[in-house]
């Protein structure tokens, strides 16, 4: 019974494969663009969720400490963190942000969908192949026994 079930399994994959490959790809559906902020507002609620956020926390104060001797910190060198930090972080996430919509815009192209789409259809039949021969007994290899006669006296196996 086990064996029907393997090959019904293999004969869906294939099945799944075929589908993938021979799919018209269509082009992706945009969300709604979202509504206009002004900037210090976006700046700031991008602010408020990053220093939130629990591992940005966590991170701080694990690294502070070994950056800024914390005994000797005054208000002026504690507001020039906030400053730094406070530009440092809507930088990079700016960065994410728009290097993430230039992979939007190449990822929703239909040739780059259709190939996206066709690319595990190629792989799998391929894939099961490859792992059928991983398990054949050749490359099974396990350690040969050890003769009892070996064994020192006074240690067991």
């Amino acid at each position: 019974m086990f064996v029907v079930v393997r090959y019904a399994g293999a004969v869906y994959l294939l099945y799944l494969a075929w589908r993938l490959w021979t799919t018209p790809a269509g082009p992706l559906e945009v969300a709604q663009a979202p509504r206009r902020e002004r900037p210090l507002q976006l700046f700031a609620g991008t602010l408020a969720l990053t220093l939130g956020n629990p591992k940005t926390m966590v991170f701080f104060l694990a690294v502070l400490p070994t950056v800024v001797e914390l005994k000797r910190l005054r208000v002026g060198g504690f507001l020039e963190i906030v400053l730094v930090i406070s530009c440092v972080l809507p930088a990079v996430l700016g960065t994410y942000a728009v290097f993430a919509a230039r992979a939007r815009t190449r990822l929703s192209r239909p040739e780059t969908v259709r190939w996206c789409s066709a690319a595990p259809g190629r792989s799998w039949p391929g894939r099961r192949s490859r792992s059928r021969r991983a398990e054949a007994p050749s490359a099974r290899a396990s350690p040969a026994p050890v003769p009892r006669h070996n064994i020192p006296r006074g240690q067991s196996s």
